[in-house]
């Protein structure tokens, strides 16, 4: 089966994030959104802070052996490995289980430059070998670790005045 995501999705989030009325409890907030969101297929996981009232929303799906979600705000996901270091503050926007691996993609507040040497210094404390030389450019920082029978592979791109992180992690062996 597959999955195409167009302007009709982007409209759902657009929607789940803004206020919808009614009730104006959180939790009331919340259970409006998601079953607005199930009346469309879609299993979506809605937070709402109280104390700050910042929105998480949280679309999950799974596609043969893989699972992932999409949204804002979201929690680094059951299973990541502890030993890859994460940006202080990371911004997670999507992440996805893979077969013998996970992804994770968000944003940090930083210079692509300050964010790769993070990983560089990080990664090796872990235990991390580097892995080549990788690809350094002024659009993307390419960086490759090996540990055991794990290979991780970290992009790093400039977003205005933050960075764009893609992690991806895998057993190789």
């Amino acid at each position: 089966m597959r999955i195409v995501i167009g302007p009709v999705f982007v409209l759902l989030i657009a929607t789940l994030v803004s206020a919808c009325g009614g009730d104006d409890t959180s939790e009331a907030r919340e259970a409006e959104m998601e079953e607005y969101a199930r009346s469309y297929g879609v299993d979506v996981d809605v937070e709402i802070d109280e104390s700050t009232g910042e929105e998480s929303v949280v679309i999950n799906q799974g596609i043969g052996a893989m699972a992932g979600q999409v949204g804002t705000n979201l929690r680094v996901p059951a299973g990541f490995p502890d030993d890859i270091v994460l940006f202080p503050g990371m911004k997670i926007h999507s992440s996805s289980g893979i077969p013998q691996g996970h992804t994770l993609q968000g944003t940090v507040e930083g210079s692509s430059e300050d964010v790769a040497e993070f990983y560089r210094e990080g990664m090796a404390k872990k235990g991390w070998q580097t892995e080549g030389p990788g690809m350094q450019s002024p659009a993307m920082h390419s960086l490759q670790f090996k540990k055991d029978n794990r290979q991780t592979n970290i992009s790093v791109m400039p977003n205005g005045e933050r960075s764009t992180v893609q992690i991806m992690t895998m057993k190789t062996g």
